[in-house]
């Protein structure tokens, strides 16, 4: 509707920038001895690499299993957080991660002062506390799946990162993991189970669990 503004009133949208920036900035500045000192080449490879992954578009212009552990590192957790809220974008999304942090921070303000009164809020608006109960469960849900996959694979004779970083970009949607997993490689040599997992697992985060999981609940086949 052309009322730009409301993009810097917007909490997600100003983490979400903020977290494309710094990782790119981080990434940009360590991959550039691997081109040669060019900043250009090095600014336009982390940029489109970071939002290929923040956006789980899965597409690659760098061999990124080329680049330093920390490099890696960010790029792992941008599989975790993903996108925003509302776009075809996977990972847990940016809005679920922020009200995480600042539950987290506000719980543990409490322990310091239990009698204090303190709401969670994104922007201007305050957070229920329902929400943030199925922001929790959400994450449960995500990081438990994450893991029973990984455990699944490794025990197929997978090596712990290639099977750690399917399971991730799979349960996030991503596309290319670490390992025999990475973008240069593909899934094909999986066995046929561990394909079953990691499919069930990507259809799991494309639907966001929780709908998924009510429907294997003995409770709601009942009349």
């Amino acid at each position: 509707s052309g009322r730009f503004r409301e993009y810097l009133r917007n909490g997600e949208w100003r983490y979400y920038t903020g977290i494309v920036l710094v990782a790119t900035v981080v990434i940009a500045a360590m991959i550039m001895p691997l081109h040669g000192g060019d900043l250009e080449t090095a600014w336009r490879k982390s940029l489109f690499q970071v939002l290929a992954i923040s956006t789980t578009t899965g597409f690659g212009t760098d061999d990124f299993e080329a680049w330093p552990a920390l490099c890696q590192v960010i790029v792992i957790t941008l599989m975790f957080v993903g996108g925003s809220a509302g776009s075809t974008a996977g990972g847990m999304k940016v809005v679920r991660v922020v009200i995480l942090m600042k539950a987290t921070v506000i719980e543990i303000g409490h322990a310091a002062k239990p009698h204090a009164v303190k709401v969670v809020k994104l922007g201007r608006a305050a957070i229920r506390d329902d929400v943030i109960k199925q922001v929790v469960a959400y994450a449960v849900a995500f990081l438990g799946t994450v893991l029973v996959c990984t455990l699944w694979l490794t025990g197929t004779g997978v090596d712990l990162v290639t099977s750690f970083t399917a399971a991730l970009t799979c349960v996030a949607n991503v596309g290319p993991g670490l390992g025999s997993v990475g973008p240069t490689e593909n899934f094909a040599h999986f066995t046929a189970s561990a394909k079953v997992v990691l499919a069930s697992a990507m259809v799991l985060g494309r639907l966001e669990f929780l709908t998924v999981l009510a429907l294997l609940l003995p409770s709601g086949w009942r009349r």
